[in-house]
């Protein structure tokens, strides 16, 4: 593996599999194959490691229990539920054009397997509608309730010329 010692940080963490513990220098050296997971959470950790806004990696300190092998920083994630809902949505919505794609092949009876690129553009339009969509609902409140506010001043202002209007005609 190329790269500084943040970008390898967590994948030179010992794993714990059902077989042990795996120390630092086997996972380094390439002795020890990762997991999808432990890939996919070492991916996670680098895309977000320099946007602190999107996502916050805490370090805490471990005990040096069993020498090599469990020397440490342990990394905890921290993702708020806001961005969990948005990343579900946008998921959910990708997963729906993916479904949307593979549909439209089974009704022209078409392999899967025929232009990969139309699952990955369904998936990325629809992953955007999904985007779009996340708060929908929170932002038609908002705007009805600024109109509402809108509709009551310009109600204020016209019941104060009228009665200030009235008031002059009196006099």
């Amino acid at each position: 593996m190329v790269g500084t010692h943040h970008q390898l940080t967590l994948a030179c963490r010992p794993r714990v599999t059902n077989c042990g513990f795996i120390s630092s220098s086997q996972l380094c050296s390439g002795q020890f194959h990762s997991t999808p997971h432990t890939l996919l959470l070492y991916l996670t950790i680098r895309a977000f490691k320099d946007r602190p806004h999107l996502h916050r990696v805490h370090q805490r300190q471990t005990g040096f229990l069993l020498g090599d092998r469990f020397q440490s920083a342990l990394y905890e994630t921290i993702i708020s539920k806001a961005d969990i809902m948005v990343i579900g949505t946008v998921a959910g919505w990708a997963g729906a054009g993916f479904l949307t794609r593979c549909w439209a092949l089974a009704i022209q009876k078409r392999n899967i397997f025929d232009g990969l690129g139309g699952h990955a553009a369904f998936m990325g339009a629809f992953g955007a509608i999904g985007y779009w969509a996340y708060g929908l609902e929170d932002r038609q409140l908002e705007l009805i309730k600024q109109k509402k506010e809108q509709i009551l001043r310009n109600r204020e202002n016209l019941a104060g010329k009228l009665s200030g209007g009235g008031a002059q005609e009196e006099e």
